[in-house]
């Protein structure tokens, strides 16, 4: 399994997203919802969680939004 790693984001941090059959879980959330969204409805994925590593801004700048916009739940 190799991630998807979205990177330029705020801060210049990265964003995982990990799958499994038609699944994912994102790992942190310093890039722009848009981005992430595009990724996982062009593969079908349904996210799962999202996962944030730590309570840095860059980490977790956008993760309301991100849940806003798969109805993950939010997991730190």
């Amino acid at each position: 399994m190799e991630p998807i790693i979205l990177t330029n984001g705020i801060f210049g941090s990265n964003t995982y997203i990990i799958e499994s059959k038609n699944q994912c879980a994102i790992i942190d959330c310093g890039n722009k919802p848009q981005n992430i969204k595009r990724i996982i409805d062009s593969r079908g994925l349904e996210p799962k969680y999202i996962i944030l590593t730590h309570g840095h801004a860059d980490h977790i700048f956008y993760a309301g939004r991100i849940k806003d916009a798969t109805g993950a739940p939010v997991c730190l």
